[in-house]
């Protein structure tokens, strides 16, 4: 036997190949349902808000906008939401980029129907290390679809199948170098 075939066969070199074709399937069925065609999802239903919710977001105490949001999304009151959210933009730019609000403002105009503004609110998110780039990603490709551009459309899913992958293989390196580490040594 050659010396490649003897150390796949010895004890611990099988363990720890079994163990990464176990921690690559779920990879495996995560990058393939990635591929599967985009289509509308329905948000769960979300109970009503109290009635003190109403008045516009812009006039609302911060601590009341998701009350508000929450109500117009139940009542799928996209375009409302959506002239609110640019009045919140126009008058409290600073919250409106704190809490990310042009997410939000995109995946809205997106509801309703408007894809190239959607697609332009999505940019900023898009870039690389943005926390909400796997989210926009996703989207991208969405609309991208739904317009279709079906390059850019299979680029934003590529994309989104590395950063999920990366993320997954972290994962999985940060598990084998925990089970291996032993009193801060590695074996």
């Amino acid at each position: 036997m050659g010396r490649g075939v003897r150390r796949w066969l010895r004890p611990t070199g099988l363990g720890i190949t079994a163990l990464a074709l176990t921690l690559a399937l779920p990879l495996i069925i995560v990058v393939a349902a990635a591929r599967l065609p985009f289509g509308r999802e329905e948000a769960a239903p979300r109970p009503l808000p109290a009635p003190e919710v109403r008045g516009t977001l812009a006039s609302l105490p911060v601590e009341a906008w998701s009350g508000r949001i929450a109500l117009l999304q139940a009542e799928h009151g996209w375009r409302a939401l959506d002239r609110e959210l640019q009045e919140v933009q126009a008058r409290h730019r600073d919250l409106y980029d704190r809490y990310w609000l042009g997410y939000l403002h995109a995946r809205v105009r997106l509801e309703a129907g408007n894809l190239a503004e959607a697609g332009a609110g999505l940019v900023p998110f898009l870039a690389l290390g943005h926390p909400l780039r796997d989210l926009a990603l996703h989207y991208h490709a969405r609309i991208a679809g739904e317009r279709g551009e079906r390059l850019e459309a299979a680029w934003a899913r590529e994309e989104w199948d590395v950063l999920v992958a990366g993320r997954l293989l972290r994962l999985v390196r940060d598990r084998l170098n925990e089970e291996w580490t032993i009193d801060g040594e590695i074996d």
